[in-house]
Order: C-alpha cells, then structure tokens, then sequence
C-alpha cells in the first residue's frame, strides 16, 4: 500500500461519510422527526391559551433551527461528495478496469446525486421571499428513494469493479 491508496482511502470515507450524513439525516428527518413533530402539534395543549401560543411560537423556533442546521450539514455534505466524487470518477474513468458498463452505471449514480442537490434546493435560484429549508421539506421521499438507488449503484459499481465485468 502506497500514498496513492491512502489517498484514495480518505478520499473513499469522505465521500461515504458525506453520503452517510445526508442520506442518513435524510431518513431521520421522515421516519422521526416528522411524525413527532406532528405529533407534538397535534397534542392538545393543558395550559392558558397565552402560554400555549409562547409554546408554539418556541416549538416553531426551534424546529426552524434544527432545519437549518440540517440544511447546513446537507450542503457542507453535498460539497464533500462533489469534491471527492469528481476525484474518485476520473481516478476510475482513468483506470484500465473502467468499461462500458463501468460508466453507463457510473453515470446513473451521478444523475440520481444530481436530481437530489437539484430537490434539496441547492442547485434552483433562490426566489425573493423564499423561506430558508423549504427545498429540504419539498420531497423528502423522492431525495430518499434517490439517495438509496445512489448507494445500490455504489455497490453495483464496485461489483463491476472488482469482479471485472464492466
């Protein structure tokens, strides 16, 4: 093991922890957050009408600033997988072992990565008066769905790979 591996080493656990975070976070945005957000909306509240507004008002607040945060750790990710993914594209496109195959799939999980920046907001002018995270709350579904054919064709990727067959 040389230099050039342990490059592409780090390079390989940025791109996958960046992935991770996104995809991940993605996943624990719909099947946590959002049904207990709503749920906690949804609970009646058992206090004066004055103290339940100041508790609504809070629970908006800081469900803004978890959205931000969310949105801040999806587009420090986006950039790591950009960055690490046009490094680790052209080391494989450069390799011997990259056939047609090799970039027929390749080129599948660069759309559907794509498609997801493009869903999360990051790639659409801001409009004026858009509210900040609203493309996170647009299609949560779809960035998942997006975001685990992204990791099956990372694993048909590497299949071809190492068996040769692409």
């Amino acid at each position: 093991m040389d230099g050039s591996d342990l490059w592409r080493i780090l390079l390989q656990w940025v791109h996958l922890l960046a992935a991770v975070a996104w995809v991940g976070g993605s996943l624990f945005f719909w099947l946590v957050w959002r049904p207990a957000a709503r749920r906690a909306a949804d609970m009646p509240a058992a206090q004066s009408e004055s103290s339940s507004e100041a508790s609504e008002s809070l629970w908006r607040a800081f469900e803004a600033a978890v959205r931000r945060e969310f949105r801040d750790v999806v587009k420090i990710a986006v950039g790591a997988l950009i960055l690490t993914g046009a490094v680790l594209t052209f080391d494989r496109l450069a390799g011997a072992e990259a056939g047609l195959l090799y970039g027929v799939v390749l080129g599948l999980k660069v759309a559907a990565a794509v498609a997801m920046i493009w869903l999360v907001g990051l790639l659409r002018p801001r409009r004026p008066g858009r509210r900040d995270g609203v493309g996170i709350r647009r299609a949560p579904e779809l960035v998942l769905i997006l975001g685990g054919l992204t990791f099956l064709l990372a694993i048909v990727l590497r299949v071809i790979r190492t068996t040769g067959s692409g």
